[in-house]
């Protein structure tokens, strides 16, 4: 692993760089301390903290009665598989199957929605801290970082609210942005085996992330211990071996609604390549996610970014990382701040050692935890905030059959209304159509008169 220190910043003796220390080592508990608590919030960020994962998989491993989210093959009605898969289903197999199985294990079930909305969260803040934290140490200082600039960049990155909140969600932004750091340790040290199966994984759960791993493979090639030719047919050998692997497992998975060879990626890259099909879920202009996202995302550390000493040639091939996959999540026209944490890497290197500098860096860490712990706390405790402990409330309540209807609230998630849901409990979601109301419920109303819900017909 090539290591150095051209982006080292000046080393601060003495009493203030005992006190810099305390106070970056108290940023990261501090931040440790929240993230825990952020894993109870009842505050939701977007819907597919729900149902990229957690839906389907209390679904396969408690037998949930669910929406079938459309990218798994599902439609509006509840159960009802109509749509072609474009999801594998390999990420929620990381991200919820595994956490809700060992619930499953310990005796858990479907009674249990508090603990099947926090156990996919605990899981993913405990791969966040436990090897996402190791690996981006391990990047850093392969990137040039000192352990000043490290224990910076970490403290930052604690206290940020992309890692209290989106971290703390089984979202596949999240898991791709650990793939990242997982393949920029192994391009470091030029493993191109592992890292040709790893980026299959991670691009089998977003398709994007080909840019971001492209200048890693690249500079893994450059560095191996192998020809260059013996490096790239190994990378390439072991990434077609993983993506096989994927392919059969999701083929065989949605083989009962479609008989067809599933390569997710694809499908789902065909799908975000039409702006028609966008459109549902809303369209940005294409320098949204420069102008808007990134400053969102990390606040007044962009101000840092220029201006950086010499850099390594692998703080070099992260900085490209980051900003081809920027460049590609900028093509399409739904852009969303989640979608920008692979980048987070890039950033939090490049930028700490000019923050290790300041001469008021405690006035910064101040100003910094003000941002990030305002828009934490408003997706934590105000966001879609009474959406989950109504769905608990009703789905305590006893009666022979109940219909909800919710109008201006994220799509409803079964699985935190309790056993009765789908079977005596039928969440009806009228999206923001508040003016439609009358003509939604009286649809629904000879849906009911039809026999739709049988017993439940009511």
């Amino acid at each position: 692993m090539r290591r150095g220190n051209a982006s080292a910043p000046p080393r601060v003796s003495g009493r203030q760089g005992q006190r810099d220390a305390d106070a970056e080592a108290q940023l990261s508990r501090l931040g440790l301390v929240l993230a825990v608590l952020a894993v109870a919030a009842n505050g939701c960020v977007q819907p597919d903290e729900w149902f990229q994962s957690v839906e389907i998989a209390a679904r396969d491993v408690f037998g949930a009665k669910i929406w079938t989210p459309w990218e798994f093959g599902g439609s509006a009605a509840l159960g009802d598989a109509v749509h072609e898969p474009c999801r594998s289903v390999s990420f929620p197999a990381v991200a919820a199957h595994a956490p809700l199985f060992l619930l499953r294990l310990c005796g858990g079930s479907i009674a249990w929605p508090r603990l099947i909305m926090m156990i996919p969260r605990l899981w993913a803040l405990v791969i966040s801290i436990l090897v996402h934290d190791r690996l981006l140490g391990e990047v850093w200082r392969a990137a040039g970082l000192d352990d000043e600039g490290v224990r910076v960049a970490r403290a930052l990155r604690r206290t940020s609210w992309a890692c209290l909140v989106l971290e703390t969600r089984p979202f596949s932004n999240v898991y791709e942005t650990f793939g990242l750091a997982l393949c920029a340790r192994l391009a470091a040290e030029g493993r191109s085996a592992a890292l040709g199966a790893a980026t299959a994984v991670v691009c089998w759960w977003r398709f994007d992330f080909a840019a971001f791993a492209a200048p890693l493979g690249l500079y893994c090639v450059a560095s191996s211990s192998k020809s260059t030719a013996k490096a790239i047919a190994t990378g390439l050998a072991t990434f077609a071996a993983g993506a096989g692997l994927l392919v059969l497992g999701d083929t065989l998975y949605f083989n009962s609604i479609d008989g067809s060879v599933v390569v997710a990626p694809w499908r789902n890259f065909l799908f975000n390549a039409s702006t028609e099909n966008l459109r549902r879920f809303g369209l940005h202009p294409r320098w949204f996610h420069l102008v808007v996202n990134a400053p969102f995302l990390y606040g007044p550390l962009l101000l840092f970014l220029g201006g950086a000493r010499k850099r390594s040639p692998f703080g070099k091939a992260l900085d490209a990382s980051a900003v081809l996959g920027l460049a590609a999540l900028s093509v399409a026209p739904h852009q969303e701040p989640r979608f920008l944490l692979p980048t987070a890497c890039a950033v939090f290197a490049r930028a700490a050692p000019r923050v290790a500098r300041l001469k008021w860096k405690r006035k910064f860490y101040m100003f910094w935890l003000v941002f990030h712990l305002a828009v934490a706390g408003f997706y934590t405790t105000i966001h879609q905030a009474g959406l989950v402990p109504l769905l608990r409330r009703v789905g305590a309540a006893r009666g022979a059959c109940d219909h909800v209807a919710f109008v201006g609230t994220y799509l409803p998630p079964y699985s935190v209304a309790g056993p009765r849901a789908g079977a005596e409990l039928f969440l009806h979601d009228f999206e923001n159509d508040a003016a439609g109301l009358g003509r939604r419920v009286a649809a629904l109303k000879r849906e009911l008169d039809g026999g739709a819900y049988g017993r439940c017909a009511s």
